[in-house]
């Protein structure tokens, strides 16, 4: 690019540089960098926006526009659908499936005598739409997203997403905050038959102010250990650290735990009554961070993360008179699809009123949680009259009352960005009785939809080119230390039952275990 340049411009190259990166090129094969630089670009722009500071006359940035920006963001979401971790709808193994489906895409497409590499490829052509759109040009965008929402399955999906750096400093300038947050959790749910519902929630340190030493698990009296193991994290650094720092120590802890389990001396009684002491305090710890997550971050706004309830107990004229209300009194264009959810998970008429007090507080963009106080976010919220709380109040009164009991729910799949994976979510009190699934992405669940759509419809079509497991083609390990007797003779006729091959009572050999492995899903 810069040897096609004219001589004495490079003043005013960034125009230029903007409109090649802008524009199509045929064979583009650098489609997902051009997309990180408009979306690098659109951010320091906005940042700049937000800034006290005024930006640099001499930049040719300082001429940009909002609507340029909003351009910009728009051909970088187009460019981008071939990576779901730039749409912010990716978790593990999706960067890996990128490229698992990309090189089948590179398979010649020639038909042998049997037909069978013809039949393959066919296959192989239903994947990539599930990975990026059809067309790159912008009037095509609407179409694909109606057709995104359109292959959502009915039962909720919800994705979870932490923001941090740079997300915070700007969400803090824009909405003029006294003080920031670690961090900022992006809560989005959707299904088919419903309008989706985002809701970005304040995240704070779920962190003690301070440890003692004792609050350690420490080692057991036993010189004869063979060896002592390191734990290894198995990520490197993420929000996680900050937000939720004893959560990291809790596993490692748990870790000590367990590797010195099998290293307690038979006659070492008062060992094994500590030992289950330290577990049933690692049991408590953990319960004290969920439920912190649940308190601090989600608050009243928990129940998004339900399913739809099977059997709607919900009157239309409920739904309608809580929607009527808010629209009447507080000129609020409410989501019905919101209101639902929290009709169907709110157990009093105090956390109703949160809930409906926040949404017209923050016009259902923003909630808080228990880490936050009203006035924090007080600066950009609209303020409401005491006059005003008085029907809000009759209001919220009289549909508690129309609110129903505990009923089952439709399951909820969970599609979780990869600094939050590693959070046991699903264990949250209001989960424990919720059926829950993770996927790595949306992509993955449209296309497991798709396979399972293809068996009903025949039985004889040919499975796309990708990971599927049988439950019952299992290899079981059951007490393979061979001192869990009461454990073994717990499960063991169960899994004879299932008529699964395993091992029980003992360790396999290294070339068992690889043939296990290697002949079960």
């Amino acid at each position: 690019y810069f040897r096609s340049l004219p001589q004495g411009c490079y003043r005013t190259y960034e125009p230029h540089l903007i409109g090649l990166i802008m524009n199509e090129n045929t064979g583009d094969f650098l489609s997902l960098e051009r997309a990180e630089i408009l979306c690098s670009m659109s951010f320091f722009l906005l940042k700049g926006f937000l800034s006290e500071q005024s930006r640099h006359s001499c930049c040719s940035f300082s001429s940009v526009q909002t609507a340029d920006i909003v351009s910009w963001l728009l051909k970088a979401f187009v460019l981008s659908g071939e990576s779901p971790s730039l749409l912010q709808e990716a978790s593990v193994g999706t960067h890996l499936n990128c490229h698992y489906l990309a090189s089948l895409q590179a398979l010649p497409r020639k038909t042998d005598s049997k037909g069978l590499v013809g039949d393959f490829a066919n296959k192989i052509d239903e994947v990539p739409k599930f990975l990026r759109f059809s067309s790159a040009d912008m009037e095509h965008l609407e179409k694909h997203v109606s057709e995104f929402f359109n292959q959502l399955p009915d039962v909720p999906i919800v994705c979870i997403s932490m923001l941090g750096g740079d997300f915070v400093n700007v969400l803090g300038e824009a909405l003029l905050l006294p003080s920031l947050f670690p961090a900022w959790m992006l809560l989005s749910r959707f299904d088919s038959t419903n309008k989706p519902t985002t809701m970005l929630l304040p995240v704070d340190s779920i962190s003690k102010e301070a440890h003692n030493e004792d609050s350690s698990i420490k080692e057991l009296d036993n010189p004869t250990r063979a060896s002592d193991k390191n734990w290894k994290c198995p990520w490197s650094c993420t929000i996680i650290d900050y937000v939720a720092p004893t959560f990291r120590k809790l596993l490692k802890d748990n870790f000590r735990s367990l590797s010195g389990a099998i290293d307690i001396p038979k006659d070492g009684q008062a060992n094994t009554v500590r030992w289950w002491s330290d577990r049933m305090k690692l049991n408590n710890d953990l319960n004290e961070i969920l439920e912190n997550m649940e308190k601090l971050w989600l608050g009243p706004w928990k129940y998004l993360l339900l399913g739809h309830q099977s059997a709607d107990q919900h009157s239309e004229a409920v739904l309608e008179n809580l929607i009527t209300g808010l629209e009447s009194e507080f000129k609020l264009e409410a989501n019905p699809a919101l209101i639902k959810v929290i009709l169907g998970g709110v157990a009093s008429v105090d956390e109703l009123k949160e809930c409906v007090s926040q949404l017209v507080s923050y016009k259902a963009y923003f909630g808080r949680g228990g880490c936050c106080g009203r006035d924090r976010l007080r600066a950009f919220s609209c303020q409401i009259d005491a006059e005003a709380l008085v029907p809000l109040e009759h209001l919220c009164n009289g549909v508690v009352n129309e609110l129903s009991e505990l009923v089952e729910r439709t399951p909820v799949i969970l599609v979780l960005d990869t600094d939050v994976q590693m959070l046991p979510w699903e264990n949250l009190p209001v989960l424990r009785n919720q059926e829950m699934y993770r996927m790595p992405s949306v992509r993955s669940i449209f296309l497991a939809l798709t396979r399972s759509t293809n068996h009903q419809k025949d039985a004889s079509v040919i499975d796309p080119p990708f990971p599927v497991i049988d439950p019952f083609n299992a290899f079981y390990l059951l007490n393979p230390g061979g001192d869990l007797i009461s454990t073994q003779e717990e499960f063991d006729q169960l899994f004879r039952n299932y008529e699964w091959k395993g091992n029980a009572g003992d360790a396999p050999t290294a070339e068992e275990l690889v043939l296990a492995l290697r002949n079960h899903d």
